[in-house]
This record gives structure tokens, sequence and C-alpha cells, in this order.
């Protein structure tokens, strides 16, 4: 898409979304307006997040196309400064570093990566097992070596014990935990 066509098309979106605003926040919701473009158009993510924070608590209102180019913008530019690192064969990014800096219970794993809001983002996750194989298979050394939690139930799980599956970072084998404590890494869904 060309920037021309970029810029028409944010513009829009940008000014079809506003409604009537005081005369005092005008300006500087137009001015942000602006910043969020501009700020779009040059790749800069994080300032672009920031002034659409700034925005929507300006006129309390949400622009949903915004946040979505904001969030592609986020996506693409991701690097392993950005805290996670984007996995495409699973469309999943990852973050760099585990949740915590010990082993975990499985709830405080879960708990944590719900609560996470890294990057910007609050739909992190525990990785379900297949998605831990996948990393361990394409991309090992973003884990480190241990045990790492799932969101899979175990297939020997019951209602009465929950077991969820556990992938181990040194030879990919998948077992079954209920309390014994291991570490975890968050993960989200990307498109």
């Amino acid at each position: 898409m060309t920037n021309i066509l970029k810029i028409s098309v944010l513009a829009t979106m940008l000014f079809c979304s506003t409604t009537f605003l005081f005369a005092q926040s005008d300006d500087m919701a137009s001015r942000l307006r602006n910043n969020i473009v501009e700020a779009l158009l040059a790749d800069d993510c994080e300032r672009a997040q920031r002034n659409y924070n700034i925005w929507k608590d300006i006129t309390g209102e949400t622009m949903p196309n915004i946040e979505t180019e904001i969030r592609n913008c986020l996506r693409k530019t991701a690097t392993p400064d950005s805290g996670f690192v984007v996995i495409p064969v699973i469309n999943i990014a990852v973050q760099n570093k585990d949740i915590s800096g010990v082993v975990l219970s499985y709830k405080d794993a879960e708990n944590l990566c719900k609560n996470s809001i890294l990057g910007g983002f609050t739909n992190w996750r525990l990785p379900t097992s297949n998605e831990l194989s996948t990393i361990y298979s394409f991309s090992p050394s973003i884990m480190n070596r241990g045990f790492y939690w799932s969101s899979t139930k175990h297939s020997s799980s019951t209602t009465s014990s929950d077991l969820y599956n556990v992938v181990n970072f040194v030879d990919g084998t998948i077992v079954g935990r209920s309390t014994t404590a291991s570490l975890a890494r968050c993960v989200r869904t990307v498109r």
C-alpha cells in the first residue's frame, strides 16, 4: 500500500470515528489524531499507542480500526528488544523471558500470563503443548532448559485431579504434572 493511500485510509478511519468534541479539547484531539497517523506511517508504534491512549482519555471514545493498525504495527516491528518474538509458523508471539525467575504452580503461571501487559498487549496466555512442541522443534534456543507449563490438560487428567502437560526443553518430551512447579513462558496469538 502506498504511503498516500495509507495516509488516506488512516485519516478516513480517524475522522470518521470522531464525534463532536468540546472546543477546548478539539485542538488537542485533532493534534493527537495527526500524531497517531504520522507515527503509524513512520512505524513508530509506541508513539502511536501513547497518543492513542491520550486521545481515548480526552474523548472517552475508541477507534477499533486504529487499534488494529497499532497492533499490526507492533506485530511487524517486533524484535527481541520489544520483549517478545513472533514464531510465524504457528502465528504466536512468545515472550523473551520466563514470566517469573522461578518455577511456579500451574495456577500462578496461568494467572501471571493472563495479567501480563508486555508490549501493551493483554491477550497473553500459557501456550498449548502443541505450541510448545513447535517452539522446541523450530526455535528451542529462545527457551531455557527445563519443563514448561502448557494450558493443555494431560490425557490421564480427571475432574478430581487436574494434570497439565509440561514440555521438557531438554529433550522435547511431554509429561503430565499437577503440583510440581515448572517454568512458564507466555504467548499470544498473532494474525
